[in-house]
This record gives C-alpha cells, sequence and structure tokens, in this order.
C-alpha cells in the first residue's frame, strides 16, 4: 500500500507543475472490474499490492503506482501514453525511492498529459473558418462601385485601419507574434488603398480580417465581434460597409 506521505508527495507535484489538482482524482484499486486495459503485469512482488490511481478527470489518463510487498521505497508504475488511443504503457521494473517515482510522474505530466490536454485545447481552425463564413455573408459587398479612392478618401481609410488596430488590441488579450501579424496584415491592407478600388479593397479587407480570426482562433462569438468592429472603425470615416 502507498504511504499517505507518498500520496500527498504526488499531489504537491500536480500543483508544483502548474496544474490544477481539482481536475484530478485518486482511487485505491485492490481488484474488480477495471474499465481500462492492462498490457502487462506488474514484478512478482507487487502482484497482490493495492493499486494507487491518479485519474486526470473525463479522460483516460491514468498514473498507476504500486510500491513492493517488501519495501515502501520500492515502486512500479504504468501510465497512459499520448499515442491514438491512449493505451496504457505496461508496467514499469523497480523504481527505487520517492525521488525516481516522482521524476516519473513529472515525466508523465510534462510529456503525455500536457500533450493531450494540448491537442484538446487546440481550436479547429477549419470548422471556424466555416463559422466566420455566415458572418462574413452578411457584409454585402456591391459589385457596382469599382472607382478608385479620392486623396481624402485614402487617408480617411488608412485612419480607420489604425482605429481598428487600436480596437483590437483593447477587445483581445495578444501576444508578440499575433500582434507582429495583425500589423503586417493591417499595414498591407493599407497600403492597398493605392491600387486596389473600392470593390476590391473591401474582398480584400473582408479575407484579412478572416486571416486575423484564425490567427486568434477566436470562436464564432469573438469572431462576430472582431468583425463588428472592423465595420464600426471603417465606417467612423467611410461607409464601406453596409
Amino acid at each position: 500500500m502507498l504511504l499517505k506521505n507518498h500520496q500527498n508527495t504526488l499531489f504537491k507535484a500536480i500543483k508544483g507543475y502548474g496544474f490544477n489538482t481539482e481536475e484530478f482524482e485518486s482511487q485505491i484499486e485492490s481488484g474488480g472490474k477495471k474499465d481500462y486495459v492492462e498490457l502487462s503485469k506488474p514484478p512478482v512482488e507487487m502482484e497482490n499490492s493495492p493499486t494507487f490511481i491518479i485519474h486526470y478527470k473525463q479522460s483516460p489518463f491514468r498514473f498507476k503506482t504500486r510500491c513492493s510487498k517488501h519495501s515502501y521505497e520500492i515502486f512500479a508504475v504504468d501510465y497512459n501514453l499520448f499515442i491514438p488511443r491512449s493505451p496504457l504503457k505496461g508496467w514499469s521494473q523497480e523504481i527505487h525511492g520517492i525521488d525516481e517515482l516522482v521524476e516519473e510522474f513529472k515525466n508523465w505530466l510534462k510529456n503525455d498529459l500536457n500533450s493531450f490536454l494540448k491537442e484538446k485545447k487546440t481550436p479547429d481552425l477549419w470548422s471556424h473558418a466555416d463559422s466566420y463564413k455566415s458572418i462574413v455573408n452578411n457584409l454585402s459587398i456591391s459589385q457596382e462601385d469599382t472607382s478608385f479612392f479620392s486623396k481624402q478618401e485614402k487617408r480617411d481609410v488608412r485612419g480607420s485601419v489604425e482605429v481598428f488596430k487600436k480596437l483590437v488590441e483593447e477587445n483581445f488579450q495578444l501576444d508578440l507574434e499575433q500582434t507582429k501579424h495583425i500589423n503586417e496584415q493591417l499595414n498591407y491592407l493599407s497600403d492597398a488603398v493605392e491600387r486596389l478600388n473600392r470593390f476590391d479593397w473591401r474582398g480584400l479587407a473582408i479575407s484579412i480580417v478572416m486571416s486575423i480570426a484564425a490567427n486568434l482562433c477566436v470562436d464564432t462569438e469573438k469572431g462576430k465581434l472582431l468583425f463588428d468592429l472592423f465595420r464600426q472603425a471603417i465606417n467612423s470615416t467611410t461607409k464601406l460597409l453596409p
């Protein structure tokens, strides 16, 4: 049976690595029906020992450990790997000492569980792109106005693009890479008033705002906010977007 002191050490390791301990649960398993498949048996001297299990809630990811019937400082571990179907890797050979056990546990948190969580949290840009299309379809663009911008209109449009930059900074938490991407895209949009007519410029503008939305990985609600901010900024000086 794993000592409570050792159980507590593993609990502290979760907290120390920056995970939310409320997202984990523990249990002690002494046998009976399991909702997972074991690929191997633990070392002989641990076969009948209770298993201490740390489970990341609502996922298949578990870290299991047993201690030897001869010593509280000899362990074996088994845990889910971040590969298709997330199988348990199979029981290890003997691990000696709590420090080595904690190191094994930290490696699991860092590599397998963390990779699983990153994949889970990564947005599906393809589905987001489809949701943005429904927003874009509400921005009607008439092909009637294919004239070019006047000098004053060019100044107004550039000013509106700068307003949009500030609105995005105020309403979204941007990292350095996102800020760089937005600046590059909007600078390109500002320069485009010199060569594009109104119709083509509006098409480019909508394409660039979609690109920014994808880069920010925003959901449909935030995507709508982004387009509303763009419409607000542009229409503050022009009437290019109805």
